[in-house]
């Protein structure tokens, strides 16, 4: 199973908040998978993708990429302790596999 998707960073030209740039398509290789079992509660786990990315992207601009479409930046709700899913791509702890295969954590915990 592989799916398509979109890696996008932060474009800080762009006067409106939460805009984004393109950056890449990428290839998710498999499902991904758990690593890290949570509590339950407010720790939900870590899960671990394998992705194909673009030979001649910069590894700078595709741990700034990733963290962008990977993790979660804030629910709508007006109030905090909602409970929703928050998303945390460890960028720092990607590694290159092979050249255009990246792996990568992405930490899931509830906002409590």
């Amino acid at each position: 199973m592989a799916a398509i998707t979109h890696l996008y960073e932060d474009d800080k030209t762009n006067p409106y908040r939460d805009a984004s740039k393109f950056v890449a398509t990428v290839k998710l290789l498999g499902a991904p998978k758990i690593v890290e079992e949570g509590n339950g509660l407010d720790d939900l786990g870590v899960i671990l993708y394998t992705m194909q990315v673009p030979k001649n992207l910069p590894l700078r601009r595709l741990r700034s990429a990733i963290a962008h479409t990977f993790s979660s930046h804030g629910c709508g709700h007006s109030y905090d302790c909602c409970g929703c899913a928050v998303n945390n791509a460890r960028t720092h702890d990607l590694r290159v596999i092979r050249r255009g295969q990246v792996i990568f954590p992405v930490s899931i915990g509830r906002n409590y």
